[in-house]
């Protein structure tokens, strides 16, 4: 079980906080700026009491995602946060079982070339998650997606998304489902229903890190 109040990490090499078989974990009134990876990576695999709370952390200039989760052991939230001007995504949850996503902004994510491909740049990025709940939130000037869905399920409500491409891309099996006030503007098509690979779905190239043994 970790809880950390009130921190600042600045120039990390790699990720800010790299956080694995935890009980429960609670961030709160954080900063993070300039990462070499990740700003927080939490593997979320350890069965057991407990939740993953993350909560007003101001995320910035991150080139591996702002806030990334794996696994779904247990319940996530993520709340008041800010993520800006990074690469791959502000927010990314793979595999993550429920979560609850709220009063956040995204802001400014770029994405980054694989193998001479331009891949990633979303504001939220959900590959394989089961029931993700989305509220209150704003995903703005991402460069491929405001958020992406990837055989996932959520649900959005009061939730703004901007992006040079899509503003909602919801691809293969997924189904989200659109609440109160919700808007989405891209550059190429506000809402895209069932992509292709080419809007790089997961896959060997994925610049999530592996699980450490």
């Amino acid at each position: 079980e970790l809880t950390v109040r009130s921190s600042t990490v600045v120039g990390a090499q790699w990720h800010a906080y790299h956080l694995y078989d935890l009980f429960a974990l609670l961030l709160l009134d954080g900063i993070i700026y300039d990462t070499g990876g990740a700003g927080i990576l939490a593997y979320n695999f350890r069965t057991g009491p407990g939740s993953i709370h993350i909560r007003n952390q101001k995320v910035s200039r991150f080139s591996q995602g702002g806030i990334v989760v794996v696994g779904d052991a247990k319940p996530v939230t993520i709340e008041g946060c800010t993520a800006s001007y990074g690469a791959v995504a502000g927010i990314l949850l793979a595999g993550v079982g429920t979560a609850d996503v709220a009063g956040c902004r995204v802001v400014g994510i770029h994405g980054v070339d694989i193998a001479g491909v331009r891949q990633y740049g979303d504001g939220l990025m959900l590959l394989g998650c089961e029931a993700v709940h989305v509220a209150r939130s704003k995903f703005l000037l991402c460069e491929r997606a405001g958020i992406l869905a990837y055989q996932s399920a959520g649900e959005l409500q009061h939730t703004e998304c901007l992006a040079d491409v899509f503003g909602l891309a919801i691809l293969e099996d997924s189904e989200v489902l659109f609440g109160e006030d919700c808007h989405f503007k891209g550059g190429e098509q506000d809402i895209y229903n069932y992509g292709s690979a080419n809007l790089a779905v997961p896959n060997e190239a994925t610049p999530i890190p592996d699980r450490p043994e």
